[in-house]
């Protein structure tokens, strides 16, 4: 029984890790809650990396000397973007997609100045483009194949078609 837990929280770890390794962008803090109440919290920069070996969760900050922790004394694992590198923007309205259906370039309104995230998904939920765009930017969209698109925008999830 212990053994098909461990596999499970395997599972769940590379999970998220796989999940982290597609969002981390600058520095994440990974706060680790372990079973006896008790958490970690560890700052993991742009040259950091997590990776698991057999029964342990290794966090290497980006100092190449990386910290193990036992799988089975993990409750759960959180990671928190602390990037100061990246200034969001606020959003001044509601924020559009145009124009909307599309045959090859799309443009965010809504945003104020600053920097946005853009990643757009297939209904699938593959991710087919990501990138962080200026809010004047047009975005080329062309070579996606005609269909409907989810496009999250910071943290606001618009549907785009492509004709």
């Amino acid at each position: 029984m212990k053994r098909k837990n461990l596999n499970k929280k395997r599972i769940y770890i590379s999970i998220m890790l796989m999940l982290f390794g597609t969002l981390a962008f600058s520095q994440t803090k990974v706060i680790i809650y372990l079973n006896d109440e008790s958490q970690n919290e560890i700052i993991v920069g742009e040259n950091g990396k997590i990776y698991f070996d057999n029964t342990d969760l290794f966090i290497d900050s980006g100092d190449g000397s990386p910290a193990n922790i036992a799988l089975n004394n993990i409750r759960k694992i959180v990671f928190e973007d602390i990037s100061s590198s990246l200034n969001r923007i606020d959003i001044a309205k509601p924020v559009i997609i145009y124009p909307n259906p599309t045959n090859d370039f799309i443009q965010i309104g809504g945003l104020s100045d600053g920097i946005f995230s853009l990643t757009i998904y297939s209904i699938d939920r593959q991710t087919l483009m990501s990138g962080y765009y200026n809010c004047n930017d047009k975005i080329n969209v062309a070579l996606l194949p005609k269909g409907i698109y989810a496009v999250k925008i910071n943290d606001i999830i618009l549907k785009l078609i492509k004709l």
